[in-house]
């Protein structure tokens, strides 16, 4: 008991440390005050129960999650510390005892904030469910409003402001594709093949390209308003609150990336909305949610052949969700780990040995070496004591004097534009092993250096929030003549204000943070582990798999376009972590 009434004033002071010191984050501050402020409530409802609100097994799990949470967290934040402004003639003693404090007060207040919430978590919300109220309306008619209304909002902006769409670099660079019948899998090829469907029949219709562009961009929205519709109707059918129901609706209608998205020709808006179906699909099947086979089946194939060939990593965070379904399902659901394994089989024959036979190029080498070419780079700008064995291979494939030019910390394009400039990309991929024991001799030289170097690389992914572009809102120069219309001046007046008010009003900025958004996703998965509920679980996976694939390969630390899935994907997981169906009905029945 004394060790107890200790324990709550140093809780208590470790989260304010915690608060204080991320003051100076280079990230958003709203993420840490209100993960904060969660903390410190959830740490007077846990003196107030004087019963231990986890035992066991969870309070272990407590603790490795609080651990993994303020060890990133700390990481993350490590400019605090190394980059202390200290006065000149106080010593470098004192500054390095001040530092290693503040580090060590960081750490524990991270701990006690996280563990807090989890315990409260752990106690509270183990026998917590949304209360179920049967629906009057047929499950038809409820996918059909959602679709009709969310594409009459994203339709409305994109013909009256956005017309003929949102065109970045890689958007031309498919249309070029599209149009030439030269193609790369640089950007997905299947992707790009139905880009060139809908420019070639825009363009036999209406003979202009913007026209041609829009026609595509048209069926992007009604494409991604059917994948959030279809996680409405299921919750729909799962016999939610209406309430819940609507605020999930309001989430994929007015949320300004979803709009923004939704026209915007990017192969990531795809591959979100089917990391979507395809979880909402595999979850619908595992908790018995709806009467038609085909409207679970179908989504569920659809979606894991998009996983699988709209993104690069999309193959390999399939691959994750299959050996974890399999290891949480193979007793009971041998059929579904087949089909898992089949679509693991028939997209990677569609990605590789059909390419080759088709002569489409793949990326280039440097393009999956993000993470290890900045880790070099970082040693060469930050220490430059490389032998002279080193240079010399370094020589081969970049000019290693242009490095600390070249070299930015949060995104490695630079970089790999260096590499290409050289010119030498095959003597790379033939002195692999080479390369690899440089790599591997400067990481054990140098690991604070590497561990900085990936830290900046990847922690808009898993740190709060960044002020990084979230969207495109421009058509870029092209010789093609696609050019940007606005049909409605005041219109585009109110939309400029609307999306001011989440890039750069305080208030709304945090549900632009990918960082808190993962975050919350392993929050519930925390919370699926805690009630036992497998299928929960599992559907937190595919999203955590994309994550984890960018934290290696990443070549950028805060693009919001590689998340999307976290945005498109969280409504329906923080509605099944605290979902507990009915007993089985008459009528109701599970396929495959």
């Amino acid at each position: 008991m004394k060790i107890r009434q200790i324990l709550i004033p140093v809780q208590i002071l470790a989260i304010y440390c915690w608060m204080a010191l991320l003051v100076d984050s280079d990230s958003y501050y709203a993420p840490f005050f209100i993960t904060g402020a969660v903390g410190s409530i959830c740490c007077c409802i846990n003196i107030r129960d004087k019963r231990r609100l986890c035992k066991g097994k969870i309070r272990i799990l407590c603790a490795l999650f609080s651990l993994l949470y303020s060890a990133a967290v700390t990481a993350a934040n490590y400019k605090i510390f190394y980059n202390l402004a200290w006065p000149a003639d106080a010593g470098s003693f004192f500054r390095n005892l001040y530092r290693g404090i503040s580090f060590l007060l960081c750490f524990l207040g991270g701990i006690a904030v996280a563990w807090n919430i989890l315990s409260c978590a752990a106690g509270k919300l183990k026998d917590f469910t949304w209360p179920q109220r049967p629906h009057k309306l047929k499950p038809g008619m409820v996918f059909l409003l959602p679709v009709i209304c969310i594409s009459c909002v994203n339709l409305s902006v994109l013909f009256l402001v956005q017309y003929p769409g949102n065109i970045s670099p890689d958007s031309l660079s498919q249309i070029e594709q599209s149009l030439t019948g030269v193609y790369s899998n640089h950007h997905p090829f299947y992707h790009t093949l139905i880009i060139r469907f809908f420019l070639q029949t825009g363009l036999a219709l209406f003979g202009e390209i913007n026209a041609a562009v829009a026609l595509y961009n048209v069926f992007q929205i009604i494409v991604m308003s059917c994948c959030f519709s279809y996680v409405i109707v299921t919750l729909y059918q799962m016999n939610l609150p209406s309430a819940l129901i609507v605020l999930c609706a309001l989430w994929y209608t007015a949320m300004p990336f979803h709009i923004m998205y939704s026209f915007t020709m990017w192969k990531d808006v795809m591959f979100g909305g089917m990391i979507m179906i395809f979880l909402t699909a595999v979850y619908r099947i595992l908790k018995k949610i709806g009467t038609h086979p085909f409207f679970n089946t179908a989504p569920l194939l659809l979606g894991s052949v998009g996983i699988c060939l709209f993104r690069s990593n999309g193959w390999f965070a399939y691959l994750i969700c299959f050996l974890c379904f399999a290891l949480l399902f193979w007793s009971t659901r041998k059929r579904l780990c087949g089909v898992f394994l089949a679509v693991l089989a028939f997209t990677f024959l569609l990605k590789h040995p059909l390419l080759s036979c088709l002569q489409v190029s793949q990326p280039d080498t440097v393009e999956a070496l993000s993470i290890p070419i900045q880790q070099i780079a970082r040693v060469v700008v930050d220490c430059d004591d490389l032998s002279e064995s080193q240079r010399t291979l370094l020589e081969q494939v970049a000019n290693v004097d242009a490095i600390p030019v070249a070299y930015t910390h949060y995104i490695s394009d630079p970089m790999k534009e260096l590499i290409r400039q050289r010119n030498n990309l095959e003597y790379l991929s033939e002195q692999k092993g080479l390369f690899l024991q440089l790599y591997l001799e400067l990481g054990i030289s140098h690991p604070d250096v590497y561990l900085k170097a990936w830290v900046d690389q990847t922690k808009g992914y898993w740190n709060g929030g960044y002020d990084y572009p979230y969207w495109d809102s421009y058509v870029h120069y092209n010789e093609m003549g696609i050019v940007r219309t606005v049909n409605s001046a005041a219109v585009s007046k109110l939309w400029d204000a609307y999306l001011w008010l989440f890039t750069e009003g305080r208030v709304l900025q945090i549900f632009l943070c990918i960082g808190f958004h993962v975050w919350i996703t392993a929050f519930l998965a925390f919370v699926s582990i805690v009630r036992r509920d497998k299928p929960a679980l599992f559907i937190t996976i595919p999203v955590l798999a994309v994550v984890l694939s960018l934290l290696a390969a990443t070549p950028v630390f805060a693009e919001f376009r590689y998340a999307y899935g976290v945005f498109c994907s969280l409504p329906f997981l923080i509605s099944a972590a605290f979902y507990s169906p009915p007993c089985r009905q008459k009528n109701s029945f599970c396929v495959i």
